[in-house]
Order: C-alpha cells, then structure tokens, then sequence
C-alpha cells in the first residue's frame, strides 16, 4: 500500500501497464535514498538495498490487487502478465570437506587460544560454546529464526533401544511464533553429545 500508492499516484488504472511494472524496480530501490535528500525523515528499518524476495512480494501484491480490480469491474483493461524474476545469490551450503575442516580446526588449542589475551578461561569457554552451538545447528536442521529461539525447555535428550542397541538422539520443539510455525526437530548424536557438553 506504502509504495504503490505513492508510485502511481493519480495516475489511472486503465493506464496502468507492463511499462509501469518495469520501471517500478528502479523507483523502489531509490525511495529511501530520495527521501532523505528531500530532507524527509526516514524510519531506522528504511533500507536502500532492499532484498529481491521484498521486490517480487510487493509485485505479487500489485498484480493481486489489479486482479480484484478486474474481477469487480473497477479496471476494464487487461490482466498484466508480469513476472519478476529475483537474482539468486543464495550461498551455497558447506561441502562435506569444508564441514570437516571447520570441526576440526575448532577441536585444536590453536582455536582455543587464538587472539592477543592467548589462554584466557573466559575465552575458551566462549568458544568452547560456539563450538558446541556450530555442532548443534549444523547436526539438527534448524532455521536460523528458530536456532535463536530454542530454550533449554524445548530441548527433549531422548534414547530408543533398537536391536539390544541403544541410540540417543535430540528433539527440539520449535515454537509457533516462526517461519513454520510450530513443529519438531530431531538432531543426530552429534548434536546431543554438543548439548551435552
């Protein structure tokens, strides 16, 4: 409603057309930077690099929009097909080899001990935690929305006796108020041996 109202302005649905929804890029990415030359106040969230996800989202719901206009004969045009096309510049997970290289080298002293103050208690143990926390979420496939949210409370130690074989493993119930909403996530013993420790 922000952005779109302000960028058609007066100007026509009938006019409205793929020229339209072309140039819009341009215009939003521009906003914030405009309206702090005009000596407008912008709020603290107002980014200039805003993310392609926010782009074809705010697309989708233009097109949304004008569809509903058409369909209640308020916009006698045609439906724009229109479709915005974000860059993917997902980073490419860890590989196997470059997984091992980080585990291992967050098991040697060197890790432990590196930085200016060298054998600091409070240090090590930081790290010591960062370690465990690297191995938590790696080994238990939560989002990182909901790795920030996880209490102690919602950690479940559990054990299943297979075969005279016992394994342990780790449940986590995520809360509701995430990406997914509520649901449960069960980790590899590596993640309950780093909660253990």
């Amino acid at each position: 409603e922000k952005y779109w109202l302000e960028y058609c302005g007066d100007l026509e649905l009938a006019l409205v057309n793929r020229e339209t929804f072309e140039k819009y890029e341009g215009w939003r990415r521009s906003y914030y930077s405009r309206q702090r030359e005009s000596g407008n106040k912008v709020h603290g969230n107002g980014k200039d690099n805003i993310a392609d996800k926010t782009l074809a989202l705010e697309y989708n719901c233009f097109k949304r929009c004008l569809r509903w206009c058409l369909e209640n004969k308020y916009y006698l045009g045609n439906e724009i097909h229109f479709t915005y096309v974000a860059k993917k510049n997902r980073r490419r997970a860890f590989s196997l080899q470059q997984y091992m290289r980080l585990v291992r080298y967050m098991r040697t002293n060197e890790y432990l001990n590196k930085g200016k103050h060298k054998n600091d208690y409070l240090i090590r143990r930081s790290r010591q935690q960062f370690r465990a926390y690297v191995l938590f979420i790696t080994n238990i496939g939560l989002r990182i929305g909901e790795a920030r949210k996880v209490k102690w409370r919602d950690v479940d130690f559990s054990e299943l006796v297979k075969d005279g074989v016992t394994k342990k493993y780790i449940r986590v119930s995520v809360s509701s108020n995430t990406k997914t909403g509520s649901r449960e996530a069960i980790g590899r013993y590596t993640a309950y041996r780093a909660l253990e420790r």
